[in-house]
């Protein structure tokens, strides 16, 4: 038919070329017209075919990639639980220090309390060290 006839009206096409093609005896136009449109018919069915051929292999390529997004979910899941069981051991590492820390500081500070009790002790005992030397040396 010429290209101007809409995909959906090529069969009433050949239908009224048929019936023309008829009354004026035109045989062989009519078998040429019908082997035309079974080839027509068969290269659908094979298009068919080839569609549904790359359906399932798109379908077959979807399922292992949904199976391969699963297994990395499951993966990633379990990262992060090892990721938060690291992140409270060190957490806790932490605290303890933290509280060692506060202790050696308050360590720090009885000891540098009594260092500075002892000087003042050692100032006193030799003032009075350097009062007995005078006494003793008037004496």
């Amino acid at each position: 038919p010429p290209p101007s006839v809409p995909l959906d009206q090529v069969e009433r096409y050949y239908e009224l070329e048929d019936d023309t093609a008829e009354e004026e005896g035109e045989g062989e136009v009519l078998e040429h017209r019908t082997r035309v449109l079974r080839n027509k018919i068969q290269r659908q069915e094979r298009n068919s075919e080839n569609m549904e051929i790359d359906i399932a292999g798109l379908e077959a390529k979807l399922s292992s990639r949904e199976h391969s997004l699963l297994k990395l979910e499951a993966q990633s899941e379990a990262e992060l639980m090892e990721v938060v069981r690291e992140s409270d051991k060190l957490r806790n590492e932490l605290k303890v220090r933290n509280q060692l820390n506060q202790i050696q500081s308050s360590k720090i500070k009885e000891l540098t309390n009594t260092l500075s009790k002892t000087q003042q002790a050692l100032n006193t005992c030799e003032a009075k060290l350097a009062n007995l030397k005078i006494q003793v040396s008037s004496l």
